[in-house]
């Protein structure tokens, strides 16, 4: 049952990464496009650093979901490495656990968050982009990273008591 979780789990965060992906492509192309503008036409782009922050953001928090799921991250394991494999296993939980709370309430709060901007109407200054569905994006991303780590915490317990 997990394994089947889990691979579903890694190919829905994995589809999200590469949409995340593709807002890199656009960050380039559109600091591509405003150095050429600006040096060529003397016409940079306007607001792009309000443009290169929204994508910077949704970038990181869609892509950062499945970072986690694959255990992309850098991890130094000199003592537990060298432990059995159980005991290895319930390191994990015990650093998952804080790891999932903190991520879970980051994700209510960010929601509460959206929430408000959304009611506010609140918009970027140059160009009038509504921030919400920015702020909704990093929840949705705190959410998917409780669900990565939400799988390695299942997968960990179920190295523990396995028989």
């Amino acid at each position: 049952m997990i394994s089947r979780l889990d691979k579903f789990t890694e190919t829905a965060l994995r589809t999200i990464h590469y949409f995340g992906m593709v807002f890199v492509v656009l960050m380039m192309l559109l600091t591509t496009v405003h150095a050429a503008g600006r040096y060529f036409l003397g016409l940079p782009v306007q607001g792009l650093v309000e443009l290169s922050g929204y994508m910077l953001v949704t970038m990181i928090f869609l892509t950062v979901p499945y970072t986690a799921m694959v255990k992309g991250h850098i991890a130094i394991g000199v003592i537990v490495d060298r432990l059995p494999l159980r005991i290895q296993a319930a390191i994990d939980i015990f650093t998952h656990l804080p790891c999932l709370a903190l991520s879970i309430l980051a994700a209510y709060r960010t929601f509460i968050r959206g929430a408000y901007i959304l009611q506010e109407g609140q918009v970027s200054t140059i160009l009038g982009i509504a921030n919400a569905p920015f702020v909704f994006i990093v929840a949705c991303g705190w959410a998917l990273f409780a669900c990565a780590i939400l799988m390695h915490t299942l997968n960990a317990l179920s190295k523990v008591f396995k028989k």
